[in-house]
């Protein structure tokens, strides 16, 4: 097992307990005591996870817009992760997506099992800033008004956390920190629908983390390496290495677009004009990589695949970007039952790398 992952797991919402109790929340136990605790040692916490129900593996919930995604997950041979249970299901207009978890949930009888949520893109806003001269239990809150000014919203309705960029690598920059911004509303939002589940709910992650698990392992460490996750109505491009995540841009529009581009026949996918954009916005978060963290060219695209095959995606990519595009090797990562429809799993993938966060059943 990869000790580093546990380790380095950006403690997302650790300060969620105090900040959400002013404003009056009924919140799951885990947010409403012992996080923080458990995350002042987390190597404690880890052998304690290791030594408890290991085989019934960590289970995650992942709402979007489009529908609800459901994964279960164990640990696999060859390092990889046994996919217990993955289903998604669309969201009909009107439809509770708590009310539809819950359904999902029973369905697979997963009313026991320990689930970690993920947040939907647009719920939150990542800061890069400078981290405070202060002990870091102090950090969120000394951040919230220093970044007032760059959020959308009113700092008084903010909830923060705050996780490292990759401090602890000889060749990056030291002090900085990444501020994870939600109007409280949103938070809301999630621990209400989690609630509707019922589901026990012991952790909250972020796409951009939970796309970080599916990376690691795949590239030499020394390496860097880029990941394109293209959703229906979005998009995301990271930078990642060594298991750790460097920044992230994301791409307005996502597969819906790349697809009312393309001719009936499925064709013409070199010349769709939101394929330039894909390409633009890649080659932004590249060169930021390099130039901001010093860092060599990434030799590596990875595409996460895509809900929707579209023929000739990967070329026309290529052709645009000058480098390697690889889609994600999702059998080098994950055990999956042939029942599992390729659809499902992709639109589930947030939700699989949440469930990845230590190893299943870890966490």
């Amino acid at each position: 097992m990869n000790l580093k992952r546990a380790l380095t797991f950006p403690p997302w919402m650790r300060g969620l307990s105090t900040a959400l109790a002013k404003r009056d929340l009924t919140l799951p136990s885990w947010m409403a005591g012992g996080l923080s605790s458990a995350l002042a040692d987390p190597v404690g916490r880890l052998r304690e996870r290791l030594g408890k129900k290991k085989a019934e593996g960590l289970a995650a919930l992942y709402a979007t817009g489009d529908g609800v995604g459901l994964v279960h997950l164990a640990s696999g041979a060859e390092g990889r992760m046994r996919v217990l249970v993955c289903a998604f299901q669309p969201l009909v207009k009107g439809q509770s997506p708590g009310r539809v978890a819950q359904g999902m949930v029973k369905a697979h009888k997963l009313e026991k099992a320990r689930f970690v949520g993920v947040l939907d893109r647009g719920s939150y806003v990542l800061i890069p800033a400078e981290a405070p001269d202060l002990p870091r239990e102090e950090w969120a809150a000394a951040m919230k008004w220093r970044i007032k000014d760059q959020l959308s919203f009113p700092v008084t309705q903010a909830v923060l956390e705050v996780f490292d960029m990759p401090g602890n690598a000889p060749d990056a920059e030291s002090g900085r920190i990444y501020v994870a911004a939600a109007r409280d509303g949103e938070v809301r939002r999630h621990v209400a629908l989690f609630q509707e589940a019922g589901v026990n709910l012991i952790a909250l992650d972020i796409p951009e983390l939970a796309l970080l698990n599916l990376t690691i392992g795949l590239v030499d460490e020394r390496e860097g390496m880029g990941l394109l996750h293209l959703e229906r109505k979005s998009g995301l491009v990271m930078m990642v290495k060594a298991g750790w995540f460097y920044l992230a841009r994301r791409i307005e529009n996502g597969l819906d677009t790349l697809m009312d581009s393309l001719e009936p026949d499925g064709s013409g996918v070199s010349d769709a004009p939101f394929l330039d954009r894909i390409a633009l916005e890649t080659q932004r978060t590249m060169d930021y990589f390099e130039s901001h963290y010093s860092q060599a060219a990434a030799s590596t695209l990875y595409v996460v695949p895509l809900s929707t095959p579209v023929e000739g995606f990967r070329q026309a990519l290529a052709e645009r970007l000058g480098m390697r595009i690889k889609y994600l090797p999702l059998e080098e990562i994950l055990e999956v039952p042939a029942t599992v429809a390729q659809a499902d799993l992709v639109r589930a993938l947030p939700a699989i790398g949440a469930a990845m966060r230590v190893g299943a059943g870890e966490a």
